[in-house]
């Protein structure tokens, strides 16, 4: 995981968020669970949102936090009209 939180660390670097502590354990999870409850391209789709999600709501890490287990809820119960 260390080569994977070297890549996110440098990323966010390079998106100009140089103090940013990505929770790649989450964002993972978080895509694995898309990708198990609907599709696998449902994987990068809900990784982004939540991101969007947690920047709109101050992008602390309590927001980034709930962004993603409202989208992991979401996964986990995909609405029936889905798929």
């Amino acid at each position: 995981m260390d080569e994977l939180s070297d890549f996110a660390a440098s990323l966010a670097e390079a998106l100009e968020l140089p103090d940013l502590d990505v929770d790649v354990t989450g964002v993972l999870s978080l895509a694995s669970d898309a990708a198990h409850a609907y599709v696998r391209p449902a994987a990068p789709v809900a990784t982004f949102l939540a991101g969007v999600a947690a920047g709109r709501a101050g992008a602390t890490v309590e927001s980034v936090q709930a962004a993603l287990d409202r989208a992991a809820d979401f996964c986990a119960r995909p609405p029936e009209n889905l798929g």
